[in-house]
C-alpha cells in the first residue's frame, strides 16, 4: 500500500463517548450517504463490545466500520496505534468520515493531567501529521454539578491549551438563554 496521507479527510476527534451518537447523526443529516469508520482508542473501556451505542449504531447501519487499537479490541479491524487505524480507516475502509474516541469509561483522578481525556490532544495532532481535517468535540455540560465540568470542563481547556501542538476547529453548539 502506497500511502500518502489522508488528504483533508475530515476526522472527528470526540471528548467523551457520549458525544459519538449526535456526531454521527449530524454528519448522516447533512451527508446522509457518507461511509462513516468509528476508531476505539484504548482510552477508556477495552472491548468495544462494551458500548450499546456502537451496537446500536452499527444494527442501524449509521456506522460502516469500527477500527480498535493499542489494547482496545473487538472492532470489524484492528490496529497497532492512531497512525495505523487512521490509516485503515482510510485505505481499507474507504471512509468519507472518520471519528475517533475513547470508548465508555473514561477514568480521572479531578485533577488538570489525571484523567484519560486527554488523549484527543495526542490524536488531533496524530490527525493533522497524516493531512487529515482534524475536528475536535470538546466536553460541554451545564447539568453536571462540579464546578470543573460545568460549561467548558476543564478536560477540554487542558487539552487544547497545554497538550494539543497543532491546529484543530473546535466545534460549539448554538446554545441561546
Amino acid at each position: 500500500m502506497d500511502f500518502k496521507s489522508l488528504e483533508m479527510l475530515p476526522v472527528i476527534s470526540c471528548s467523551l463517548h457520549s458525544m459519538l451518537a449526535p456526531a454521527i447523526a449530524i454528519i448522516k443529516y447533512y451527508m446522509p450517504y457518507s461511509r462513516i469508520t468509528y476508531i476505539m482508542t484504548d482510552g477508556a473501556s477495552l472491548p468495544i463490545s462494551m458500548s450499546n451505542s456502537i451496537r446500536d449504531l452499527k444494527n442501524k447501519k449509521l456506522i460502516d466500520n469500527t477500527i480498535t487499537y493499542g489494547h482496545a479490541f473487538g472492532g470489524d479491524f484492528e490496529a497497532i496505534n492512531i497512525y495505523t487505524a487512521l490509516i485503515g480507516a482510510k485505505e481499507v475502509c474507504n471512509a468519507d468520515v472518520i471519528i475517533v474516541g475513547m470508548g465508555p469509561g473514561i477514568v480521572g483522578t479531578g485533577t488538570k493531567y489525571g484523567f484519560t481525556g486527554l488523549e484527543q490532544g495526542t490524536i488531533v495532532d496524530a490527525i493533522n501529521t497524516l493531512g487529515g481535517y482534524s475536528i475536535a468535540i470538546p466536553r460541554i455540560s451545564f447539568a453536571d454539578k462540579r464546578k470543573r465540568h460545568y460549561g467548558l470542563s476543564h478536560h477540554s481547556i487542558t487539552t487544547f491549551t497545554k497538550i494539543t501542538k497543532t491546529k484543530t476547529t473546535i466545534v460549539f453548539p448554538d446554545i441561546k438563554d
